[in-house]
């Protein structure tokens, strides 16, 4: 029968991945299914191209299909997010990170370029929401602390939230700070530019896709470099401003409705090929 593969990213291959049991199974899977598929569905333009170059695949079998962030990301007024921010116990202004707090997702150096953003706004919080990492994925040297934050004054850890909770805390923020050294696509960046938030982000391919001119992009490498544009996003209004417009109206390029009509004509594609 015709098939269509989803690669998400190439994560499992990468040297810092130690989800042993399931990067190895992902590993061992992957090319069997990428030869069987009639067609292969990528994010973004550059896990198509690093998937086509390391499994030497045909270009025209693979396909790259934004996604979307949903109708609840969108601009906030203050009242509107005041409710669900006490019940967090976050009080602006503060940073937000979004996601698993896995290796590649760069926590430590953004908790780093946190403190040192500090000294100079030293009412600077920290909010780190998203699932904890999970204990395989502790690597060689790295104590469970540096991915399982332990508590400091300024630094919030609120878990996994719902929805709404989720979308005002996404609104809410001054800046949202996503210095991963890896992703396939980067969707917590979207949901916070079409949320009205100025972004800063790290150079992966994927996420300079995404984002294209409207995120402060930085050396995933730098502290300094982190933290410099953390602090004159914050300090500087009419700058973050600006990047708070670009992000909307780059937000506003993805639609769900347009990845649905994409995927549908890769999967009449499949029908045709095989």
């Amino acid at each position: 029968a015709p098939s269509i593969l989803t690669l998400h990213d190439l994560s499992p291959w990468a040297a810092g991945d130690r989800r042993a049991v399931a990067a190895g199974r992902i590993r061992r899977r992957t090319p069997f299914l990428l030869r069987l598929a009639t067609m292969i569905v990528t994010p973004s333009e550059a896990i198509r191209h690093e998937a086509i170059e390391k499994f030497n695949l045909p270009p025209s079998r693979v396909v790259p299909i934004p996604l979307a962030a949903g109708p609840l990301f969108h601009p906030r007024s203050e009242p509107e997010i005041a409710a669900p921010l006490a019940r967090l116990g976050v009080r602006p202004p503060y940073l937000l990170f979004l996601g698993a707090r896995e290796l590649r997702k760069n926590i430590p150096r953004l908790v780093a370029a946190w403190r040192e953003a500090r000294r100079e706004r030293p009412d600077l919080s920290l909010v780190l929401a998203g699932r904890p990492a999970e204990s395989s994925v502790q690597g060689p040297g790295l104590s469970p602390s540096v991915l399982n934050l332990e508590a400091e004054p300024g630094l919030i850890v609120p878990g996994v939230l719902d929805d709404g909770d989720l979308a005002a805390l996404v609104a809410g923020a001054a800046v949202f700070v996503y210095p991963s050294l890896y992703e396939g696509f980067g969707l917590p960046v979207l949901e916070a530019m079409q949320s009205g938030v100025a972004a800063v982000i790290s150079r992966d391919p994927a996420l300079l896709e995404v984002a294209g001119v409207a995120a402060v992009a930085v050396d995933a490498d730098s502290t300094s470099a982190l933290a410099r544009a953390i602090v004159e996003l914050v300090r500087d209004p009419k700058r973050r401003l600006e990047y708070q417009q670009l992000g909307i109206r780059r937000a506003s390029q993805f639609s769900w409705r347009r990845t649905a009509i994409r995927t549908r004509e890769v999967y009449v594609e499949a029908l045709r090929r095989f």
